[in-house]
C-alpha cells in the first residue's frame, strides 16, 4: 500500500486542536511521577509504550503507593475498557485494510486520535488515504504525548507545585469542543446526556480515579502479590524487576484492548442496528468523560463558585456548538477557567 502523503499530512492538520488539549496533560503527567518518585526511565516507558493517559495517571498513583501487580493489571484494563468501543466502531470501516496496518494503527488508538479519524474513517473509508490519515494523527498526538511527557519530568524536577496550576483543564476543553457541534443531531445528544448521567453515577475523573486507586492499592497491596513503588530491602534491582513487570503487564492489557476488534475480531459482521449504535460512541464516551470533570473535579458533585471546570467547560462546548471551530473555543474555555480561578 503506497502512502498518501497528503492524507498523511491532512490527519496531522486535523490533529493539531487535540495537541494543544493534550500538552498540559502531558507536563502534568511528567511532574506528578516524578513527585511519585518514579525514576525517569519508567516515566518515560510509560508513555512511550503504554501511551494511554488516564490509565497512566493511575498507575502513578498505585505504583507511586506500592499497589502490586495484579491490581495494576486490573485497574489498568477497567480504564482502557473503552477502547474496545473504539475498535469495534471503527472495525467495519478498516476491515479490508492488510493486518499489519490493523497491528500497527491499533497501537495509538487513544482518545484524542479516534475522535480525529472516526467520522473521516466512518464517511470515506480507507479510500483515498483513511489509513494514512489514521497514521498522520496518531504520530502526531504520539510524539506530542512524548515531548510534553518529558517537559514534565524537566519542570518536575525544577518547578515544585506545577501540577497545582490546573493545566489538566485543557484536555476538558479540548474534549467538550469535540462534542458540542454533535450535539446538533437528536440521538447524538440523546446519547451524550445518558452517558453523561452515567459517567457522573459511576466514574470520578482520571486524576480522582489515580488518587482513590491508590488508596485501593495501598490497601491491597499487602496481600495482593508483588508490590511496585516502595523500595525494596533487597536492594533497587528488585525495584526496577517490579517496574518493568508493570509496565509491560500494562502494555499487554492496553494494546490487546485496542487489538480486540481491529484485529482478532475483525472477521465479525455487525447488524444494522449496532452499527448504527456505534456511530453514537465518540460523543457517548467523551461526554461520559466531561461530565465528571466538570461537575465533579474532586470526586464530588460541585456547584459551587469555586469550580472553574464548570464554566470553563460551559464555554469550550457553547463556542464550539454555534461555531464549529474547535481550536478557537478550547483557548476560550481555557481563558474563562483561568479567569474564573483567578476570581474565586
Amino acid at each position: 500500500m503506497n502512502l498518501n502523503r497528503a492524507a498523511l499530512l491532512a490527519g496531522v492538520r486535523d490533529t493539531v486542536p487535540m495537541l494543544v488539549g493534550a500538552a498540559p496533560f502531558g507536563v502534568i503527567f511528567g511532574t506528578l511521577a516524578i513527585a511519585s518518585g518514579i525514576p525517569v526511565w519508567a516515566v518515560l516507558a510509560l508513555s512511550a509504550l503504554v501511551f494511554a493517559g488516564s490509565s497512566q495517571f493511575v498507575a502513578v498513583s498505585l505504583i507511586g503507593g506500592g499497589a502490586a501487580l495484579p491490581v495494576i493489571w486490573l485497574t489498568t484494563f477497567v480504564v482502557n475498557l473503552r477502547h474496545a468501543l473504539y475498535s469495534a466502531s471503527l472495525l467495519p470501516a478498516v476491515r479490508e485494510l492488510p493486518a499489519r496496518w490493523r497491528w500497527l494503527l491499533a497501537f495509538w488508538l487513544t482518545d484524542e486520535t479516534y475522535a480525529v479519524v472516526e467520522h473521516r474513517l466512518r464517511t470515506q473509508g480507507v479510500a483515498d488515504g483513511g489509513a494514512a490519515y489514521w497514521l498522520g494523527s496518531s504520530l502526531a498526538m504520539y510524539l506530542n504525548w512524548q515531548l510534553w511527557t518529558v517537559a514534565g519530568v524537566l519542570l518536575g524536577q525544577s518547578v515544585p507545585g506545577l501540577a497545582e496550576l490546573g493545566l489538566d483543564f485543557a484536555m476538558v476543553a479540548t474534549f467538550a469542543a469535540i462534542v458540542a457541534p454533535q450535539l446538533r443531531q437528536r440521538p447524538v445528544l440523546a446519547a451524550a446526556l445518558a452517558a453523561g448521567g452515567g459517567g457522573l453515577a459511576g466514574a470520578p475523573p482520571a486524576l480522582q480515579a489515580g488518587a482513590d486507586a491508590g488508596r485501593v492499592g495501598r490497601g491491597a497491596g499487602g496481600f495482593a502479590g508483588r508490590k511496585v513503588g516502595r523500595k525494596p530491602a533487597t536492594g533497587g534491582s528488585c525495584m526496577t524487576m517490579n517496574l518493568l513487570l508493570a509496565i509491560a503487564g500494562m502494555v499487554v492489557v492496553t494494546y490487546g484492548i485496542r487489538l480486540s476488534f481491529l484485529v482478532f475480531g475483525h472477521r465479525l459482521v455487525f447488524p444494522p442496528l449496532l452499527q448504527r449504535a456505534l456511530h453514537y460512541v465518540p460523543a457517548a464516551v467523551l461526554t461520559a468523560l466531561i461530565v465528571p470533570m466538570a461537575l465533579a473535579p474532586q470526586g464530588q458533585i460541585d456547584l459551587s463558585a469555586a469550580n472553574a471546570y464548570l464554566p470553563g467547560t460551559l464555554a469550550a462546548a457553547t463556542v464550539a456548538f454555534f461555531s464549529r471551530q474547535t481550536l478557537p473555543a478550547i483557548l476560550l474555555g481555557f481563558a474563562v477557567y483561568g479567569v474564573w480561578r483567578w476570581l474565586f
